[in-house]
């Protein structure tokens, strides 16, 4: 399998229980939920179905419950018939609850008409739809269409230029969040963060919910980008998410501030997910671009950890195939990868050290694998930012863990079902992965994490072994092989 990470979004097109299984089995690492098109019992249903398959299929998966954000979006129309907006032609914006057509469509966000002014664009559709604004009022916004273009219902909306009163998390997001959190999601992505204060706002919502789900903070707006190092110091991991950000800024400029994202957050160590478009063209046909696989490989060779398929799985016609070339994608671009030299990090702590001792010892003694028990995650994190060459398996005792691990680079999660004294815990890791074939005898293991393995604490040891063969000793499994 690709070391690289695969999110994938769940919506009509894969919804039945054969068609996620095999998503799983092909690769698909994270199950993203779009809020922008889920009723809560959509999520519940959803979350609930796909933590079965993942205990049926002994697999790790995660689950990402990615918030709307302060999304304008266009509402419904006439008999749910889209309609051609035409260059040339009028066509309003308002805030009256009134079923569209070609002429006129309605949108919840109601200070609209008295945010923009007579001059400025209005894009629908991720740009697809360019609208001038003519003339204003308190309820309509009267535009001449400049870009034509088919409307669908729900589709957003971008105001270049113009920053709108609307917070980063909304009441809607707020009434989601309920139910992600109810559900125990293990990742909650803001859309439209701003600055450290959205993702702030986010914590302080999710307050001390037990287990603590995963922050991501989606960028996609530019002012984002003037405080990176901000956001990065406040957030889990991030989003690139080019389709708003490609609307919101000239489209030149989007891989340039995707490389500046990329190399920020890595040097910070916080996981990088490069979304939108990446096998567009898959929605409808069977086999992506070559252009969409090349944009895919240089995410990669960029360093992020994951790759997002968005409309390919959520409501295309070959969900099951977006997966499978996600992943070939992915797992022959890593042939590529310089994995020798070990990344720069701007982390200064214990934590790190050790985390880069373990990755220097492997490289040194040619390790097969790097074996890390971790509480919370944060251990498995610093190894995996590292790009070791060798593949990292990261045992937790928790649940909530287990699942998080899915979105870190080059490592597998495995789920102890019990620990007993460290010594007979690291020789029984030990054979375990001997009798799951990822080891053979005389292979070098490096072994890190923290003592007492039971007690939560920070990473204090690093073991290099060698695989002997011996008869077990205890009867607990693991979980996740």
């Amino acid at each position: 399998m690709a070391r690289t990470k695969i999110v994938a979004t769940i919506g009509p097109a894969c919804r039945d229980l054969p068609t996620l299984e095999k998503m799983i089995v092909e690769g698909m690492d994270v199950a993203r939920i779009n809020c922008s098109h889920a009723e809560h019992q959509f999520i519940r249903d959803v979350v609930k179905d796909l933590r079965m398959l993942s205990n049926n299929l002994n697999q790790a998966l995660g689950i990402l419950l990615d918030l709307s954000g302060p999304k304008i979006r266009t509402g419904k129309l006439k008999n749910n018939e889209p309609v051609d907006l035409v260059a040339g032609k009028t066509f309003t914006l308002t805030n009256r609850k009134i079923e569209g057509d070609e002429t006129i469509v309605y949108t919840k966000y109601e200070p609209l008409p008295a945010e923009v002014a007579p001059g400025d664009t209005i894009l629908l559709d991720d740009g697809i739809i360019e609208l001038k604004v003519l003339e204003t009022d308190g309820t309509d916004c009267k535009c001449e269409i400049i870009a034509g273009g088919i409307l669908k219902n729900n589709q957003g909306i971008n105001i270049p230029g113009v920053r709108l009163s609307i917070p980063a998390l909304t009441a809607k997001d707020r009434e989601d969040l309920k139910v992600g959190l109810e559900c125990e999601v293990d990742f909650v992505a803001l859309s439209f963060v701003r600055d450290k204060q959205d993702i702030l706002d986010l914590r302080e919502c999710i307050g001390d919910h037990w287990p603590p789900p995963v922050v991501i903070a989606k960028l996609e707006k530019p002012e984002a980008l003037e405080v990176l190092d901000e956001i990065l110091d406040v957030t889990d991991g991030v989003m690139i998410a080019r389709g708003d950000l490609g609307v919101e800024m000239p489209p030149e400029s989007v891989p340039p501030a995707q490389k500046l994202i990329t190399r920020r957050a890595n040097a910070k160590g916080k996981p990088v997910i490069t979304a939108t478009q990446m096998l567009d063209s898959m929605i409808n046909n069977p086999r992506p671009t070559r252009a969409e696989a090349s944009d895919v490989a240089n995410a990669i060779l960029d360093g992020t950890d994951a790759v997002m398929l968005s409309e390919e799985t959520a409501t295309g016609s070959y969900p099951v195939r977006a997966v499978q070339m996600m992943e070939r994608i992915a797992h022959s671009t890593e042939a590529c990868l310089d994995t020798k030299e070990l990344r720069e990090h701007d982390i200064q702590s214990t934590a790190y050290a050790i985390a880069h001792a373990a990755c220097e010892m492997a490289v040194d003694t040619g390790a097969k694998l790097i074996a890390t028990f971790t509480k919370s995650g944060s251990t498995a994190r610093l190894i995996s930012q590292l790009r070791p060459h060798a593949p990292v398996i990261a045992l937790t005792q928790h649940v909530h863990v287990y699942n998080q691990l899915t979105l870190l680079w080059g490592t597998t999660p495995l789920m102890l079902t019990e620990v007993s004294d460290s010594i007979s815990t690291l020789s029984m890791v030990e054979q375990i992965l001997l009798s799951k074939g990822l080891v053979a005898a005389k292979d070098n293991i490096v072994i890190t994490g923290g003592l007492p393995i039971a007690a939560r604490g920070a990473a204090n040891f690093v073991k290099l072994s060698t695989i002997t063969p011996r008869l077990p000793t205890s009867d607990w499994e693991l979980r996740g092989i």
